[in-house]
């Protein structure tokens, strides 16, 4: 009988001035230690050099011509898939919009590949928005591009959910990637429900948790104090989480969910899925007292309300460790939850934990949503 191979990742080539490629050759030296399934990075060989060069060492790499080829190097090599080139060698530690386009190409190139179903996920390494931002269009996150790219591959529109997890809790984000200010005018009914039902329906199929309980942080201080402090928890947050309490425990029938939540065909399998689900969903509370150690015990997964919101705490609690997991598509996608510190690249300084926690984190999802498939 043939072994069953494991599954196989990709890692996108992130900002090459930055400290992504230090990090993917670190898990890379470290993966029989930390156990790592088998990856390969998208990426021209000349960034391992000149990575090499600055720290004096040699790392053994091979460049392969197709994902498969993994598996037969990745025990003596770092496999490396090359379609493009830069246009300049790296500047290891400086800010520059030059490398964009390979930037660009490397997410669209793993994109692809996760559609065909020739890798099993993705891991992102750290790039630089404005410097990507700059070279074309605006480009407003990692997580929002993978959508735009499946959709613009497959036709099909997804609603991407950015999870950031740890070993100690989990939270998921209503609004990402916007200024402060426009927060409040980017929040709604819809989106929030949308958000919780996605996450309750990736809870179980990326962690196994049937059963999920998730803690609704509000917005504004002390959740509003009954409208004192603000409104939107009276008028959007809580009417939100009342409006699934009430629809999903009632098993609305398919043509009333889809009328009430205008879902898009991405959504139609999860609703179904979600009512078959146990779940329980706080009302909105205090983001200031939500997340101490006895209240990540009793939940499986918080809500933010905005970026800040959840990423101030989890890397307070797991600032190494934490782990960028993207829900809501139809691919697996992880990354290390910081970005390209240009300061510290290149001097042997930056520690390759949460790159190894994404690795690691993107082979269990892999098995469970396998193992979720075969039952």
């Amino acid at each position: 009988m043939s072994r069953v191979k494991p599954h196989l990742i990709a890692v996108t080539m992130g900002d090459p001035n930055g400290v992504g490629p230090e990090l993917v050759i670190k898990a890379w030296q470290r993966r029989k230690s930390e156990n790592l399934p088998p990856f390969f990075y998208i990426a021209d060989p000349i960034i391992i050099q000149e990575v090499d060069r600055i720290q004096n060492e040699t790392t053994p790499f091979k460049v392969i011509q197709k994902p498969q080829d993994t598996y037969n190097v990745f025990d003596q090599a770092l496999p490396l898939l090359s379609p493009f080139k830069l246009s300049e060698k790296p500047q290891i530690g400086v800010s520059t919009t030059i490398h964009a386009p390979a930037v660009i190409q490397s997410l669209k190139i793993a994109t692809q590949y996760a559609l065909n179903k020739d890798i099993d996920a993705i891991v992102t390494a750290p790039l630089n928005k404005k410097n990507v931002s700059s070279s074309k269009n605006f480009f407003q996150g990692q997580t929002e591009f993978f959508a735009q790219e499946i959709h613009r591959l497959s036709g099909q529109k997804y609603d991407p959910i950015m999870m950031l997890a740890s070993d100690t809790f989990r939270c998921v984000l209503i609004t990402t990637h916007l200024p402060l200010k426009d927060v409040s005018a980017h929040l709604s009914q819809e989106t929030i429900i949308r958000t919780i039902l996605i996450t309750i329906a990736d809870l179980q199929k990326y962690f196994c948790i049937s059963s999920a309980r998730l803690a609704i942080c509000g917005l504004n201080p002390h959740a509003g104090e009954e409208g004192l402090l603000g409104d939107e928890e009276k008028l959007i947050i809580n009417p939100a989480i009342n409006t699934i309490r009430n629809d999903m425990k009632h098993a609305h029938t398919q043509l009333q969910m889809d009328a009430l939540y205008n879902a898009p065909p991405s959504l139609h399998c999860l609703l179904e899925k979600v009512k078959m689900l146990d779940f329980s969903l706080s009302n909105a509370l205090p983001s200031d007292s939500i997340f101490h150690a006895e209240s990540r015990d009793m939940y499986d997964c918080f809500v933010a309300m905005y970026h800040d919101q959840a990423l101030i705490p989890i890397k307070m609690a797991n600032f190494y460790n934490a782990v960028n997991i993207t829900l809501g598509l139809p691919i697996i996608r992880t990354s290390p939850d910081h970005g390209t510190a240009y300061s510290i690249a290149g001097h042997q300084k930056a520690s390759p934990s949460s790159m190894i926690a994404a690795i690691k984190q993107a082979g269990q999802i892999c098995m469970n949503t396998k193992k979720n498939n075969d039952t």
